[in-house]
């Protein structure tokens, strides 16, 4: 049986979540803008998904998503510190994920926005199968590294 479910999320599942997360996360937002629940919550509305992970107890998982961005489609992910305990289900549902909407933008390059600092983040994007470094952004408190998975 599976310990976890998968729905749509909404901005108040942003707001409830947002103390939840991983420090590390949290700080990573800080870098993109989002200092609270609240900055985050819009994301909703600018996503092609948006969706949540929780336990069957109802407790967040974590929160992740893509968006178009111009020629590519961001692919994000933020976790509570349960995230510990399910990483191997996250990951399998998190390739089966990627590898289900990949092509639905067959022209947009797939990447995610990782900050440099946040090494658990990085270690598994590449797990994901983003490994090919394409650039970096500027960020407040540290670099954004692009990262692109090969099709």
């Amino acid at each position: 049986m599976t310990e976890y479910t998968i729905d749509t999320a909404t901005a108040d599942d942003f707001v409830e979540i947002w103390p939840q997360l991983r420090p590390v996360d949290r700080e990573e937002c800080g870098i993109f803008g989002y200092n609270s629940g609240a900055d985050f919550a819009p994301l909703t509305s600018m996503c092609t998904d948006c969706l949540i992970a929780r336990h069957n107890n109802g407790d967040p998982i974590a929160v992740f998503g893509r968006y178009n961005h111009r020629n590519m489609q961001v692919y994000w992910f933020l976790a509570t510190p349960k995230i510990n305990e399910y990483w191997r289900l996250v990951t399998r549902m998190g390739k089966a994920y990627i590898n289900n909407t990949i092509t639905d933008q067959l022209c947009a390059r797939p990447v995610a926005f990782v900050w440099e600092g946040h090494k658990d983040s990085i270690r598994w994007a590449g797990l994901l199968g983003f490994r090919h470094r394409i650039g970096q952004l500027p960020g407040r408190g540290g670099r954004i590294l692009i990262l692109e998975k090969r099709r």
